[in-house]
Parts: structure tokens; sequence; C-alpha cells
């Protein structure tokens, strides 16, 4: 019975490991990096005895819902929302990427002032909380043009 189930969790990671694979070369196809958040993934009714994996498929791929159809399916449609998503999701990955730079370990604290764009800063502002805990950093905004520089959605934006 033991060798039954393995045998069945092998296929389904397989069967996992296939859709993850093929949605990434669609997102690859349409320009579309991970980093940012789409709607959904419609995957073949076939999948869906894999059902209680597709939490898996949603953060492998990063996809707010994974909902069954009649062929693997991206939907490559931002629309305002899951924009904000993906720059939020921007700002984490280099907000903690100035953090490593730093010497910080995981979880310390630090102040940080953010110079950007008005449109980014209250994407930032409605988001404080969320890239606070992601980032265990409190940000105000000013003047830091001496600081780390990155660019978000082609602005640049200074981290000081």
């Amino acid at each position: 019975a033991t060798a039954a189930v393995d045998e069945t969790i092998l296929t389904n990671m397989q069967s996992m490991r296939e859709l993850v694979s093929e949605a990434l070369e669609q997102r690859v196809a349409v320009g579309i990096p991970i980093r940012q958040t789409l709607g959904a993934l419609v995957v073949p009714q076939t999948a869906g005895a894999l059902e209680n994996l597709f939490e898996i498929l949603r953060e492998e791929l990063n996809v707010e819902r994974v909902v069954l159809g009649e062929t693997l399916q991206l939907d490559a449609t931002i629309t305002p929302e899951l924009k904000e998503k993906g720059l939020v999701r921007e700002f984490v990955r280099q907000i903690n990427a100035v953090r490593k730079s730093r010497g910080l370990k995981p979880g310390e604290p630090i102040a940080f002032t953010l110079q950007c764009n008005t449109a980014l800063q209250e994407i930032v502002e409605r988001n404080r909380a969320a890239i606070a805990q992601a980032t265990a950093s409190t940000l105000t905004f000013g003047v830091a043009e001496t600081g780390a520089s990155f660019q978000i959605d082609g602005v640049t934006c200074f981290l000081v």
C-alpha cells in the first residue's frame, strides 16, 4: 500500500512540475516576470486530481487563483490591482536586497528613508504594513539621493 501511495505522490509531483514548466514558458512568451502577480492560471480538467496541490501552483507561478478549464492557459491580463501587487513585491525585493548588502539579519529591524515619485509613494503608503512586515523595515519619505538606487516600473528610487 505504501508503494502505491508513493507512486501516486511521485506521479502527482511530476504532473505539477510539467504544469509549472508550461506556465512559466507562457510567462516568458508574453514577457511577464514572475514578480508580477497574475489573476489566474487555467489548468486542464485532467489536473482536477491535483486540486489539493493548487496552492503550490499559486505560489510557484504567482497567480491569485487556479481554475479548471480545457487547456493550460495563463491569464496575462494585468489589472491595476495586480500591477500594484507586482510593484509591492518588487519594493520588498529591492528593500531586502539593500538589507542584505548592509549585512542585516532576517527580522532585524531598520528604518529607511525612501525617495520615489508620487505615484509609487502612494502605492507604498497603501501597502506600508505589508512591506514593513515582509522587510522588517520602517519607511519614511524624504530626500535620499545618496543611498542605494533601484528602478521600479521605470522610475529611479533611492533608499537610505
